[in-house]
């Protein structure tokens, strides 16, 4: 029997409703579609032919204009999200009231433009439920960056070479990092967890999704070199990153798995390379603790 959760996307949509951060140049041509729901292994095995038939051109223009206006820092009218989409306004004018009706978007009544909607947050939110673990780590998060000043960090494979942050705690005095809810698997810590479990062509495919692109001289971007390094966090059953992604900042992270010691998500700290390393033994222990309590709430006895 085919089954299906609330997808990734919804969660992203929550994030930046709630927010209100752009991550999109408004210029850019919206370059993928976007799922509302994720199906189960079962489904997402469907061979290209399966998938044409079973796409809605309407739904998926519905979404991505759903995306687009959750992404914009400002209200969007109909011209603006025509061009963006690359399709006519007339067409734009059906999917536009649907949405409007369910409350996914809003309309500002003295410009007539468009915003995100409050449905959109409340279905973002659900996505929640799949992972009864964030609950727990909230809060330790916020002990965690209290403590050392230091960030906090909870995300899954994005399917697309990057992870997405679920969790992304940060001492408000000295961030590191920019906010954002995705990050590139091969320069990362999470990601490394993350890909670990891969086969090697799967890991291997997370690489050339991800683009294997340098951020600092550190950066692995040869996949050899990776396949060494995920055999590494393997081993340890856990992943460090000295300033692979931004200079002079390192990372560690563990596991989440779950009553079948699969790897579920990933718990992620990061701080300047210097103070990190100097406890480093002291951090690693308490992510080490933090995932193991986390991977409990999953049912890992």
């Amino acid at each position: 029997m085919k089954k299906f959760f609330i997808g990734k996307t919804a969660f992203v949509v929550d994030n930046i409703s709630g927010r209100h951060y752009n991550y999109v140049n408004m210029n850019d041509t919206v370059s993928r579609c976007v799922t509302a729901v994720e199906h189960i292994q079962e489904v997402r095995d469907l061979d290209k032919t399966d998938k044409d038939q079973t796409t809605v051109k309407s739904l998926e223009r519905a979404l991505d204009m759903l995306t687009l206006l959750g992404r914009s820092r400002k209200p969007l009218g109909v011209a603006e999200l025509a061009k963006v989409l690359g399709v006519n306004r007339t067409t734009l004018y059906a999917s536009l009231n649907t949405l409007l009706s369910h409350n996914f978007i809003e309309r500002d009544a003295e410009t007539g433009k468009f915003t995100i909607g409050r449905r959109a947050y409340e279905i973002g939110r659900l996505y929640r439920v799949r992972f009864p673990f964030l609950g727990v780590l909230e809060q330790l998060s916020r002990n965690f960056v209290d403590r050392w000043k230091m960030e906090f960090h909870v995300g899954i494979y994005n399917g697309d070479g990057t992870v997405l942050l679920l969790i992304n705690q940060f001492d408000v005095f000295a961030p590191t990092l920019q906010i954002t809810d995705t990050l590139p698997a091969h320069a990362t810590s999470l990601g490394k967890v993350l890909m670990a479990p891969m086969s090697e062509e799967e890991a291997l495919q997370a690489m050339k999704l991800s683009g294997m692109k340098s951020y600092t001289r550190n950066t692995i971007i040869d996949p050899a070199v990776m396949l060494g390094e995920l055999v590494k966090v393997r081993e340890n059953g856990y992943a460090c990153d000295r300033s692979e992604y931004i200079d002079n900042l390192m990372c560690i992270a563990a596991p989440i798995l779950n009553a079948d010691s699969q790897t579920l998500a990933v718990i992620s700290v990061s701080g300047p390379q210097e103070r990190v390393e100097r406890n480093f033994e002291e951090v690693l222990s308490e992510v080490l603790a933090m995932s193991k309590r986390a991977s409990r709430e999953m049912g890992l006895m």
